[in-house]
């Protein structure tokens, strides 16, 4: 019995280990037809994105219109009430402005086979400006935030604002097809900007044309270059419409050449020098690029058409510095203090594109 028992044990052992791999060959089979099954819907689509070629030149047009801010830029306080010893400032700061003003970029790119790199040349130029003219208001403090000396009082101040941009990159990029939806693009840049900026303040001490003036001029100019990386990304949609987007950043190693100059010209004496100061300085400006708008694209039989609008930020960080010279005593003007306030410089407005493939 216990032979015939061991060997129904023996048996049950076998016939449940026979199932058990019948199971797995029934489950291997399964999975590996349901791949086959899954490979051969999607191997189309999947081949048709690898094997599809691209048209090769790319030519692109730019406009923008863009407001610029920039801070270190207070000239004079508007105040309520005539200064008395401690007592503090409770009206109206006036901030030189820039406004809206356009400017362009223009780019030139061509896409190599079979990896698809493409190699993208760019040139923009933005060249801002903004003349401003303040008066002193009836029963109110006119004050100046640089020295005013030796003018004994302020009537009226006048402030201009030039910039001149000039940037250029060298792209290398190559888009990847996340899904036949969603295209991404890896941005490698290196890129190039310089900036020189011109203020001019003036302070007068009457209404009249032969007032007394007090000429301030803080004038500075960046040249640098460096590396910028990012991410384009391109979602479309139906009937040729989509999304794009792109984030970037980069780091931007220069050259800062910053001039500080007031002139006095007095009516009965000749032009004289109050505070001539220079800095030059190297410094690694960062910048932020933010891009977002919808597009849309027409394709013909030999060549495409591309239209972009939408909304774009390019911000450059510690870029600059503002110097405050401040006199400690009136009587005596070759005692200044310097006092430099970092400054930051903010692009943003509408950018437009059209872009042919060709």
């Amino acid at each position: 019995m216990l032979c015939c028992r061991g060997f129904g044990f023996a048996r049950t052992c076998i016939s449940s280990h026979n199932g058990a791999v019948r199971s797995l060959k029934m489950l291997v089979v399964f999975f590996l037809c349901g791949g086959a099954f899954l490979y051969g819907a999607e191997a189309p689509i999947l081949q048709k994105s690898v094997k599809e070629k691209r048209i090769p030149w790319q030519a692109k047009g730019e406009f923008f219109c863009w407001n610029t801010y920039e801070n270190g830029l207070e000239y004079v306080y508007d105040d309520v009430t005539p200064l008395k010893d401690h007592f503090l400032l409770a009206e109206e700061m006036k901030i030189g402005k820039f406004y809206w003003r356009g400017g362009f970029r223009v780019s030139l790119a061509y896409t190599f086979e079979p990896d698809q790199w493409q190699l993208e040349a760019q040139y923009g130029n933005y060249d801002p400006w903004h003349r401003e003219n303040h008066m002193r208001h009836e029963g109110r403090a006119f004050q100046g935030i640089f020295p005013v000396y030796p003018l004994t009082s302020l009537e009226r101040a006048t402030s201009y604002l030039s910039l001149r941009t000039h940037f250029a990159d060298v792209y290398l990029q190559r888009m990847f097809r996340a899904t036949p939806y969603l295209h991404l693009t890896l941005i490698n840049a290196i890129s190039g900007i310089w900036f020189r900026q011109r203020w001019e303040v003036n302070y007068f001490d009457s209404l009249s044309k032969d007032a007394n003036r007090l000429n301030i001029k803080n004038d500075w100019n960046f040249k640098g270059g460096g590396p910028k990386i990012g991410l384009d990304m391109d979602w479309l949609i139906r009937w040729g419409l989509g999304i794009h987007s792109r984030l970037c950043g980069a780091a931007l190693f220069g050259n800062l050449d910053n001039r500080l100059n007031i002139r006095s010209y007095p009516l009965a004496a000749p032009m004289s020098y109050i505070v001539h100061t220079h800095m030059d300085d190297f410094r690694i400006v960062t910048q932020l690029q933010f891009v977002l708008g919808p597009t849309w694209e027409y394709r013909f039989q030999k060549w495409k058409l591309s239209f972009f609008v939408g909304y774009e930020l390019n911000s450059f960080f510690c870029i600059h510095e503002v110097d405050r010279q401040f006199v400690f005593d009136a009587t005596n003007p070759q005692t200044p203090t310097s006092n430099f306030f970092p400054g930051h410089l903010h692009m943003q407005g509408l950018s437009t594109s059209l872009t042919l493939e060709f």
